[in-house]
């Protein structure tokens, strides 16, 4: 029996964090286990903010990486410059899966991704009325 632990991979901008990031984050967290390890890639804020308009993100990259790395799900949160091009770094982690959320797999190419490396795609359901622009939109 391999004595190396199983990874999942998740990215994203986790801005404002809410119940919907949470819940994401243990589902994939539960993919592994609790000896598994859950690595985070999370958008630097340049790229938010070409992707999502100027006043975001609303926290800064150092800001997003710490809150993250306070929740006891995740082991590890890597600082990823831009949007695209994540097939490099995937190939240097060698995940076990890939975790999105919602169809996020179908405006990318991370099924292709997994396929490349050999990880299961595993998709969870967004919830719907939960999401930071919807949170920022209401407020």
């Amino acid at each position: 029996m391999s004595s190396q632990k199983r990874k999942v991979f998740v990215s994203g901008v986790f801005d404002i964090l809410h119940f919907g990031h949470i819940d994401f984050l243990q589902k994939a967290k539960n993919l592994v286990g609790e000896d598994g390890i859950l690595i985070i890639a999370v958008h630097d804020d340049v790229s938010v903010r070409e992707k999502k308009g100027r006043a975001r993100p609303i926290h800064g990259l150092n800001e997003r990486v710490k809150v993250l790395e306070a929740i006891k799900y995740v082991d590890e949160v890597i600082p990823w410059i831009g949007w695209e091009n994540v097939s490099e770094l995937v190939e240097k982690i060698k995940p076990d899966y890939i975790a999105v959320s919602g169809e996020e797999y179908k405006r990318k190419s991370i099924g292709s991704i997994a396929k490349k490396v050999g990880a299961e795609l595993k998709t969870f359901p967004k919830i719907p009325e939960l999401s930071t622009t919807k949170i920022i939109n209401d407020l």
